[in-house]
């Protein structure tokens, strides 16, 4: 997954990110404490990037280094910082996004057949929806003809 800097002046800078992360990886990334261990996660995790230093660009993300960074402008260098961790948010949308949603209370329901007692004015109930009289709606007694 490529993350593209967009921070004017910079927008020819990416890092590549690898796709497979597992759950518990983006644990480990979020528990970190400092930059020398996001490091060690940008070389194992990002897979091709272009960032400048000064007027060259580093192409290999393990000369992304703590030394780099310090030659490299400010601005940048916070793109750099957050990359994988925009690279896990993008990939855990994915996630969000590719999942199917369905309301069980808006699902169409078959009602089950039940025997009912008969009508009090001696109709017997009809179990079959299809017949019921438009009159009862939501009854299971078809109209009576008294």
């Amino acid at each position: 997954m490529r993350v593209e800097c967009t921070i004017p002046g910079h927008e020819d800078n990416y890092v590549d990110v690898a796709d497979q992360w597992t759950r518990g990886e983006y644990r480990a990334l979020t528990a970190i404490s400092g930059l020398d261990e996001y490091l060690v996660w940008f070389q194992r995790k990002v897979t091709g990037c272009k960032l400048s230093v000064g007027a060259v660009y580093i192409t290999d993300p393990q000369l992304v280094t703590a030394a780099a960074l310090d030659d490299m402008d400010l601005v940048l260098t916070g793109f750099v910082e957050q990359a994988l961790f925009r690279a896990c948010s993008n990939l855990r949308n994915l996630g969000n996004a590719s999942g199917r949603v369905s309301f069980g209370t808006y699902a169409t329901k078959t009602p089950a057949l039940t025997r009912f007692p008969a009508h009090a004015n001696g109709c017997t109930p009809d179990t079959t929806p299809a017949r019921q009289s438009p009159s009862v709606a939501n009854s299971w007694y078809p109209a009576c003809p008294s």
